[in-house]
């Protein structure tokens, strides 16, 4: 989501297919072949594109599976909504 009058970009991003590294995001055992580039390409993505986002001058605020509620609550915080 944009929120242009903040300069604010909210992205939910799954923990496996980002290859969080948490307790959701736990590697495949199967095809490990395909799963490890595939997750570590996603993951460099991710860096690549925030760091774009920023350069540009917006802030990017990431919400994941394994932080949602205290994501969300720090984001009202950010909007300024209690």
């Amino acid at each position: 989501f944009l929120v242009p009058s903040r300069n604010l970009i909210i992205e939910y991003r799954s923990c496996f297919w980002h290859y969080h590294g948490c307790r959701f995001s736990r590697m495949p055992k199967s095809r490990q072949e395909y799963w490890i580039p595939k997750l570590t390409r996603n993951r460099e993505r991710d860096l690549r594109k925030d760091a774009e986002l920023e350069s540009a001058g917006y802030r990017v605020f990431v919400i994941r599976d394994c932080d949602f509620e205290e994501k969300l609550e720090e984001l009202r915080e950010v909007l300024g909504k209690k």
